[in-house]
């Protein structure tokens, strides 16, 4: 990737900030990742087992952990309408 790229740890990202008064369902990571993916500014990379990681993080048992996994499984799958192309990447493809 070239001076244009992004890096963010899904952990962190995925971290509830308790003092926020915005949408409940985004962390402020989340929101800048948005933003740059629908104004087209951005290729977001979303490499297959991160898309694994989060399923498995969709059915866990914690409530709060479960919910931001879904919630990020969801922004994926509808960022196809903001992007021209998808990549899934992964060893061997």
């Amino acid at each position: 990737m070239g001076d244009d790229s992004v890096v963010v740890d899904v952990n962190e990202a995925l971290v509830k900030d308790e003092e926020r008064e915005d949408d409940e369902d985004d962390t402020p990571d989340i929101q800048a990742l948005k933003l740059c993916a629908q104004k087209l500014q951005w290729t977001v990379v979303v490499p297959h087992l991160v898309i694994m990681e989060l399923n498995g993080l969709s059915s866990s048992n914690t409530p709060e952990l479960a919910h931001a996994a879904s919630a990020a499984l969801f922004f994926i799958t509808s960022i196809t309408l903001f992007s021209r192309s998808l990549h899934d990447l992964y060893p061997g493809g």
